[in-house]
């Protein structure tokens, strides 16, 4: 929270803790949290019935409430209607404050990499979250008592730590909104890496303001995003002005460029580490701008399908030129929808000299059992981070049975000097009036000190 105003954020949090008690709404958003409802959204836009483009998270409930309102689904095939049913539950539950409370428990033996709606940044974690939203005004209050898994700059430990991450607070003029927070943000049509908004680590205090064009503006879906944002990712910067637009040009094809400014050297002594050091990096300002479309395909036998792509055109940090693309299909089997995806990430840094060396030299170290260096020292840790500058081909699938139970699995092929393999999935269970949740990745890579990690959380809203 370095440069967003300490006074601002304590009024912030005064209003939150004010209204805290009092039950109306739940969260005004679609957010960045929820990989099996995205694919139902993508789903209803791939078959026509939602114009808005879904590639900017969190999106407002209302940027596609008429969508689905007035969708006539009579004629469609029983998957899409269980996908609309759903999103239509989805949608009546934020309008009705059901579920607008929330108490969440974690634990992880080790980090795990990101991907859409999936992050573990904590050993441990209890969290109480409650919603509230009034005509014009939206805010939630997370109250997070937990440890990171990661050291402090001075190499030592996290004690336990008690933070408002998750907490937001928003004004809307209808079209225009306000938000000050910190919530985590999802900038691309993909599912498993990002080039803008990563999904590394915990999300950094911030303010934007988004404009959606309603129906009586002529442009389908028109989303317009500015702000700026403390840098919490694997970045040798410290905030970051970020703006962004995307829309759909035609009905099958949307389109988005997103610009960002990196400013000040990041104060993480880590990250100074890599990326001063380690990557010689000399800039300590940057300026990314990224490109990105999806296009939806004809339907053939029922299976909804796309493919999109994401490519990042400027950049000081050797990263120029990297790109996401990907192809992903939704379809019946059995009565379980199920969305398969195929994601390629190309990073530019993957053949980095210095960063290719220093890989080389942690494999050694690592798995020499005389050596007497702390692999748990600054330079040691936080490996998994760099594997979003890999080149990265990730397969899977997304599968949602009719018993409400969810899971996901996926196998990725990561290179840089050698490839390494991974193998991810998660679980999740209704349980005891909530949700439980069990997340885990195996890779062979032998730069890491953790082959296996495994994370479990457990959810209950009332």
């Amino acid at each position: 929270m370095s440069f967003v105003f300490p006074l601002i954020y304590r009024i912030y949090t005064v209003v939150a803790l004010a209204i805290y008690s009092i039950t109306t709404y739940s969260s005004p958003w679609v957010e960045a949290d929820d990989a099996y409802l995205k694919a139902d959204l993508i789903l209803l836009v791939d078959a026509g019935i939602i114009k808005t483009p879904l590639q900017t998270f969190p999106i407002p409930w209302h940027a596609i409430a008429n969508d689905i309102k007035q969708a006539s689904i009579e004629d469609q095939p029983n998957h899409i209607i269980i996908a609309y049913r759903h999103i239509q539950h989805a949608l009546e539950a934020a309008q009705l404050g059901r579920g607008n409370t929330q108490l969440t428990i974690t634990a992880a033996n080790a980090p795990t990499q990101g991907s859409f709606g999936q992050y573990n940044t904590n050993k441990w974690q209890l969290t109480a979250a409650h919603n509230v939203n009034f005509k014009n005004i939206a805010a939630r209050l997370n109250l997070n008592y937990g440890q990171k898994h990661d050291l402090k700059n001075n190499g030592e430990k996290h004690e336990d730590d008690i933070n408002l991450d998750g907490s937001f607070f928003a004004y809307t003029t209808g079209s225009v909104d306000f938000t000050l927070g910190s919530i985590r943000k999802w900038w691309s049509p993909s599912w498993q890496s990002s080039l803008a908004q990563p999904f590394l680590s915990r999300a950094a205090p911030s303010f934007f303001v988004t404009y959606n064009a309603d129906e009586n503006v002529e442009l389908n879906g028109l989303h317009v995003e500015l702000g700026v944002s403390d840098v919490n990712d694997v970045s040798p910067y410290q905030k970051k002005w970020a703006g962004r637009i995307n829309l759909a040009i035609t009905e099958p094809i949307s389109i988005a460029a997103s610009y960002i400014q990196y400013q000040g050297k990041t104060d993480d002594i880590s990250q100074q580490w890599f990326w001063y050091d380690v990557l010689e990096q000399q800039e300590t300002s940057n300026k990314q701008f990224i490109i990105e479309g999806r296009v939806t395909l004809p339907s053939v036998n029922g299976w909804y399908s796309g493919i999109y792509s994401q490519h990042l055109f400027s950049d000081s940090t050797g990263q120029k030129g990297s790109n996401i693309t990907g192809f992903e299909t939704q379809g019946d089997i059995l009565n379980t929808q199920v969305r398969f995806v195929a994601e390629y990430r190309s990073n530019a840094l993957a053949k980095n000299e210095q960063l290719n060396n220093y890989l080389t030299e942690l494999s050694n170290t690592i798995s020499d059992t005389t050596s007497n260096v702390d692999k748990n020292s600054i330079k040691y840790r936080e490996i998994y981070q760099v594997s979003s500058l890999s080149n990265q081909l990730s397969v899977g699938a997304y599968v949602q049975l009719e018993n409400n139970h969810q899971f996901n699995v996926f196998y990725h092929w990561a290179t840089y000097q050698k490839t390494h393999h991974r193998v991810s999935g998660e679980y999740k269970a209704p349980l005891y009036n909530g949700q439980i949740s069990v997340q885990l990745s195996m890779s062979n890579a032998d730069l890491q000190t953790d082959n296996m990690q495994l994370a479990t959380s457990w959810e209950y809203r009332f």
